[in-house]
């Protein structure tokens, strides 16, 4: 029997448990910075606003929190309205690949519901497996998004170095030819 997610706006009572999925994608979080992101990017649920900028969470039928996504809407002067999606998190013991399809079917609906003219992506470096998924439902590369820490407390070193999967063909790179 196939399963059933409940994709909704992750509400600001579920930050705490919520905590746990960041932890296991990003070690390197700590609550009181996860805490911070998500008090901010769940100000809209509070007030029952249409947000142009929040957190989507995938639950199990259990309720448990399986997937989550941040979202903000941002003006492209070639594309318009863009949603744009980052922290993307599908992480169930059971079926990774359904949460990422359940998560990745709610792209479109919230882009409607935000009147974006397109969604732009960005899949972190540690979510392998992901990649495939977003190519297959017709997402291209369309740039590289580099990123690096500043202030002299972080050295290069502790920033992992991200594989090249950009080509200029935008085709999924794991499918070599």
């Amino acid at each position: 029997m196939p399963r059933t997610f409940t994709i909704a706006p992750l509400q600001p009572e579920e930050i705490r448990p919520a905590f746990a999925l960041i932890r296991a994608a990003w070690p390197e979080v700590t609550l009181p910075a996860w805490r911070r992101f998500a008090a901010g990017a769940t100000r809209a649920a509070r007030t029952g606003a249409k947000a142009r900028r929040g957190l989507i969470a995938a639950r199990a039928e259990t309720g448990a929190i399986v997937g989550l996504y941040a979202y903000s809407v941002d003006r492209d002067p070639a594309l318009g309205a863009v949603l744009r999606v980052d922290h993307l998190i599908a992480l169930d013991l059971v079926d990774r690949a359904a949460v990422t399809e359940a998560l990745l079917g709610s792209l479109d609906s919230l882009a409607a519901a935000l009147g974006c003219d397109a969604i732009r992506t960005i899949l972190r470096a540690r979510q392998d497996g992901l990649t495939s998924r977003f190519f297959a439902a017709g997402h291209r590369v369309s740039g590289l998004v580099l990123a690096r820490p500043t202030g002299p407390s972080h050295s290069t070193e502790e920033y992992p170095h991200v594989p090249d999967i950009a080509r200029t063909d935008g085709r999924d790179p794991s499918r070599r030819a």
